[in-house]
């Protein structure tokens, strides 16, 4: 079977009516009281001559906060806007789209503060970001802008990683193809894979 289009008189395929598409070319088949809402989307004007907000024809636009009408898509129909994959995300943490908006939420041992940021909870533990150049192996304060020297003076470091649960370092060196430990109170690196790596490219 077939829609028959209002202006043209032309006949698409019923696959074609309510897909957000203007198929017909004059969204006749898109403004049909039969379309429900395509997933993620809200129907907000029932037919052409329909005003949805105050100076808000279908042609203009006329979306909810947290929704947008692309261009191309059909009058009336606007699509939820996924705020939590914009570049700029709204949430310092955990970020779940919803249909017109969006929820934040924070890993464990943070609270959620303002509804999108995030303040830890236990302020006798400074935050901090391990710093890898080619020579050490630095801690920086968040807090303080301090940097603490952890394993200074190596060959070459070309790789780090952190073992959370035993505050482990590793580090691998690019000269010797080495992989070494060693804590975060500064002990003595120990070697714990000798010469197996081949050299980066």
């Amino acid at each position: 079977t077939a829609f028959k289009c209002k202006a043209n008189h032309r006949c698409v395929p019923r696959s074609q009516q309510c897909n957000g598409q203007n198929d017909c070319g004059d969204w006749s088949d898109e403004i049909n009281s039969l379309c429900s809402p395509p997933v993620g989307s809200l129907r907000v004007c029932s037919n052409r001559t329909s005003v949805c907000q105050a100076n808000c024809s279908m042609y203009a636009g006329c979306c909810p906060p947290g929704f947008s009408q692309p261009t191309g898509a059909a009058p009336g129909v606007c699509y939820d806007i996924d705020e939590c994959s914009l570049p700029i995300r709204p949430c310092t943490q955990a970020c779940v789209n919803t249909p017109g908006s969006f929820t934040c939420s924070c890993t464990l041992g943070y609270q959620l503060l303002n509804g999108t940021g995030c303040s830890r909870l236990d302020h006798s533990i400074d935050p901090v970001v391990l710093i890898a150049n080619t020579r050490d192996i630095l801690q920086y304060n968040l807090d303080t802008g301090s940097f603490v020297p952890l394993v200074p003076k190596q060959r070459y470091l070309t790789t780090l990683d952190f073992h959370a649960e035993r505050n482990y370092l590793f580090w691998a060196d690019g000269l010797s193809g080495s992989i070494y430990r060693s804590g975060l109170q500064g002990e003595f690196p120990k070697v714990i894979i000798h010469s197996l790596l081949g050299s980066p490219v």
